[in-house]
């Protein structure tokens, strides 16, 4: 866990939704479909962090949606203006996702903990994280990645 001694920002593409990030948890490429459509690029990269770490400059701006095909259900906030997906919850738990992609400053961002569903990738990645293939597998990856990090005594981060 990496706590920031100034919060990194997040914001959407129209700058409508801001957010600050007191302290992030863990990292990891997520090659679902769901991840690949939602953000519109080859896979998603979603940053846990805890809900009272997150602050949302003006909620009012947001538009909800719960996903319910999944087993894990997933409140996924995107921007009314320019629909960005930014932020998510997760249900029955204190523990929320910012999407890496709209960090302002990459370099706050927590290393990466490996590839989940990468059976479903749309293209190879070439590094040495672990690639996580089937549901159980990654579904037990992604647990062991933020139960681990959340563990972990915290960090400074940059």
């Amino acid at each position: 866990m990496v706590r920031y001694s100034n919060p990194a920002r997040a914001r959407c593409r129209c700058g409508a939704v801001q957010l600050e990030v007191k302290g992030a948890i863990t990292r990891f490429y997520c090659h679902c479909g769901i991840c690949q459509r939602l953000n519109n690029a080859p896979y998603g990269e979603p940053v846990f962090a805890w809900r009272w770490d997150v602050a949302v400059n003006d909620p009012s701006q947001l538009t909800w949606k719960r996903h319910r095909r999944t087993p894990i259900n997933v409140n996924r906030g995107t921007c009314r203006t320019c629909g960005t997906l930014i932020l998510e919850h997760l249900a029955l738990s204190p523990v929320s996702i910012v999407i890496a992609s709209t960090w302002e400053n990459k370099e706050l961002l927590p290393p990466s903990q490996g590839h989940a569903f990468y059976e479903t990738r749309v293209a190879d990645i070439e590094d040495d994280l672990p690639k996580r293939s089937g549901y159980v597998s990654s579904q037990l990856a992604v647990t062991k990645w933020l139960a681990t990090a959340a563990l972990q005594g915290d960090t400074q981060g940059p």
